[in-house]
């Protein structure tokens, strides 16, 4: 359920492209997720994106992911672009960026002002990118280790 949660999410917040959706679709279906939307979807194509996302939730609907508001997408983002800086998945300045990106549509939450205050350093000292990079690692570790993610809390 969390792989779907975190699935939505990509596509609330537009991290996840119409474009992907169809191959997603088609990886599902082959490791043995099933619905009829689901289906629709493998087969779509280069459809129009709208119809695509449109189809997408529906999938997802039945498959039992969650509905997720705006902002309930853009925490489990956070979640997901600290995770993938520790994982070498994103750059440190990536996931940083869209961390602060994040915060800006979050109205600016205390939880994330370590990572907005690290990157505002990225161009105003360029010398210091390595310092900066461990520092957001050491932040999203202790982003991630504050905030348990709901899926690895028991």
């Amino acid at each position: 359920m969390s792989d779907l949660r975190a699935l939505r999410a990509r596509a609330v917040t537009e991290d996840l492209p119409p474009e992907e959706m169809p191959d997603w679709a088609t990886r599902a279906l082959v490791e043995g997720l099933d619905s009829p939307a689901l289906a629709e979807l493998a087969g779509m194509g280069t459809h129009d994106p709208r119809t695509v996302r449109e189809v997408f939730h529906t999938a997802v609907d039945e498959l039992g992911a969650p509905p997720l508001t705006m902002t309930e997408a853009m925490w489990e983002m956070t979640h997901h672009w600290a995770q993938a800086m520790l994982d070498g998945t994103l750059t440190p300045y990536d996931a940083a960026h869209r961390i602060w990106n994040a915060w800006h549509r979050l109205d600016h939450p205390d939880e994330l002002i370590g990572f907005v205050g690290d990157i505002s350093q990225w161009d105003d000292v360029p010398g210091s990118h390595s310092r900066i990079e461990q520092s957001l690692r050491a932040e999203a570790s202790e982003y991630l280790r504050k905030r348990q993610h709901p899926a690895s809390s028991a």
